[in-house]
């Protein structure tokens, strides 16, 4: 729940960002064609904001060992299940 709501504050923000950037851009900052730029898309902020702000991912060898073993794990139980689930709704 929490970072739902987080997420929702965020994405207004930049909603309100994005809007004030385009606004801003069509006050009067003009440009010759080879310094022109596109306006503001939402999208963009929120990639600085990772980019930046955010911490990268741990991506040490024996973090990608853990994580391969336990998808493996997952999917094996999802597929017992799901085989199991096929049994069951075929006997009825």
């Amino acid at each position: 729940m929490r970072w739902s709501l987080m997420s929702l504050i965020a994405a207004a923000l930049l909603a309100v960002a994005t809007a004030r950037h385009r606004a801003d851009s069509a006050l009067g900052e003009t440009r010759t064609d080879s310094e022109a730029l596109i306006a503001l898309t939402r999208p963009e902020p929120l990639r600085l904001l990772r980019t930046f702000a955010l911490s990268t991912p741990v991506t040490t060898p024996k973090h990608a060992l853990h994580w391969s073993h336990w998808r493996r794990r997952h999917q094996h139980r999802a597929a017992t299940c799901h085989r199991r689930w096929n049994e069951v709704t075929a006997a009825t």
